[in-house]
C-alpha cells in the first residue's frame, strides 16, 4: 500500500515540476513577446504587430517606387563614355584630334569630334538616337558607335 501512495506522490510531483518548467518557458516567451512592457491583452499585441506589418508593406511599396525611379534615371545617364584619339591630317597632327561618345544605356546622346590643325581646331557634335544618327559619320565616329 505504501508503494502505491509513493508512486502517486512521485507522479504528482513530476507533473508539478513539469508544469513549473512549462510555466517558466511560457513566461520567458511572453516576456519576449511583450518586450518588457505590460500590455492589457494579446489583442493589443496582435493589433500592434498588424499595424507594424502594414507600415512595412507601405514602406516596401515606397522603396520599390524610389528604386524604379532611380533605375530609370540611371538608364538616362551617360554610361558608355569612350574616346578615340587619331591623326586627322596624316602624321602632322600628333594624335591631337579625338572623338568622344557620350551615350546612355539605350544609345541616346551625342558624339563629339575635335579636329586639330595648326591654324584652328574644329569641334563637331552629332546627336545619336538608339545607336544611330542621321548625319554622316567619320570612320572613327562609326567605330565608336559600333562598340557597345
Amino acid at each position: 500500500m505504501l508503494g502505491t501512495e509513493l508512486i502517486i506522490i512521485i507522479a504528482i510531483g513530476t507533473v508539478a515540476v513539469l508544469t513549473l518548467i512549462l510555466h517558466l518557458i511560457l513566461y520567458v516567451r511572453l516576456k519576449k513577446l511583450f518586450k518588457g512592457g505590460q500590455p492589457k491583452s494579446i489583442d493589443e499585441i496582435l493589433t500592434a504587430y498588424r499595424v507594424a506589418i502594414e507600415d512595412l508593406y507601405e514602406n516596401f511599396d515606397q522603396n520599390k517606387k524610389v528604386l524604379s525611379d532611380h533605375e530609370n534615371r540611371i538608364k538616362k545617364s551617360i554610361t558608355t563614355p569612350k574616346t578615340i584619339r587619331f591623326n586627322a591630317w596624316g602624321d602632322v597632327s600628333g594624335n591631337q584630334s579625338f572623338t568622344t561618345r557620350l551615350l546612355d544605356e539605350n544609345g541616346n546622346g551625342v558624339i563629339v569630334s575635335t579636329l586639330y590643325a595648326r591654324e584652328k581646331t574644329s569641334v563637331f557634335a552629332k546627336p545619336v538616337n538608339n545607336w544611330s544618327t542621321e548625319q554622316e559619320l567619320s570612320d572613327e565616329e562609326k567605330e565608336l558607335l559600333n562598340e557597345r
